[in-house]
């Protein structure tokens, strides 16, 4: 019998044709907000095993304890996030959980199958994300536990546990260690 790790998944994240659409909707509906924006160009990254770059707009924010994070794909290819058929409407991509031990996780998940469609960061900060979908309806991504991202991700938690709906986009280096 084998030993069954307990998960911490501390993320929901969907794919957006259109990321300001999607926080209107999320922070006007639901009162989820403030999301805090990066835009990553050029990000050399794995997808399926071969050399990739990932362009997008990322929006995170908290919802009680769940961060919610909108992804909106940019250029020709979206890779793993790509939005099928010209896709018009959001989806829900995957979810994220934390990793204590990644070199473990990373070889688990291999064993059961799921082909590892994106992967990239350095010591202390490796992710990747596994084709799930046909096991849980979507990606799932493992991220090792860093004590500066955590940090960062608290902030967050707080500036949204507080948030009286001002200022409903801001920066990412909003709430980043500087």
């Amino acid at each position: 019998m084998s030993i069954v790790r307990k998960r911490s998944i501390f993320q929901n994240a969907w794919v957006v044709p259109d990321l300001e659409e999607a926080i209107t909707v999320w922070t006007k509906d639901l009162g989820v907000g403030p999301f805090f924006l990066r835009e990553l160009y050029g990000i050399r990254l794995s997808f399926f095993g071969k050399p990739g770059e990932l362009n997008a707009r990322i929006a995170t924010s908290q919802a009680g304890p769940v961060q919610i994070e909108l992804i909106e794909p940019r250029g020709e290819n979206g890779g793993v996030f790509g939005l099928p058929n010209r896709q018009t409407v959001p989806r829900f991509h995957h979810v994220a959980c934390w990793s204590n031990d990644f070199a473990a996780d990373d070889t688990h998940y291999k064993a059961e199958g799921f082909v590892e469609a994106l992967s990239g960061g350095g010591p202390g900060a490796r992710f990747a994300y596994f084709d799930t979908t046909h096991a849980y309806g979507c990606m799932l991504e493992i991220v090792e536990v860093q004590e500066k991202k955590r940090a960062t991700y608290a902030r967050l938690s707080q500036v949204c546990e507080n948030w009286d709906g001002c200022s409903p986009v801001r920066s990412f280096t909003d709430i980043e260690d500087q």
